[in-house]
């Protein structure tokens, strides 16, 4: 979906929200915006990233 959205001219953003147990895949989802939502994407990833700190730690595979 996010390829379809930066095809037509919208903004996306990638939103983590952690990995995978079984594999150490990292797993997220994407926010859309609208021609001139950039701001608001923005918004929302300083909002995600302050409620998932989760998402922000180095992948299983790094960590041994």
């Amino acid at each position: 979906m996010a390829s379809v959205a930066s095809a037509a001219g919208y903004a996306v953003a990638s939103l983590p929200l952690g990995y995978a147990d079984f594999n150490g895949r990292a797993w997220g989802v994407n926010a859309v915006a609208g021609p001139g939502g950039e701001e608001k994407l923005l918004e929302l990833m300083s909002a995600w990233e302050v409620t998932f700190t989760e998402g922000r730690k180095a992948p299983p595979q790094l960590a041994t």
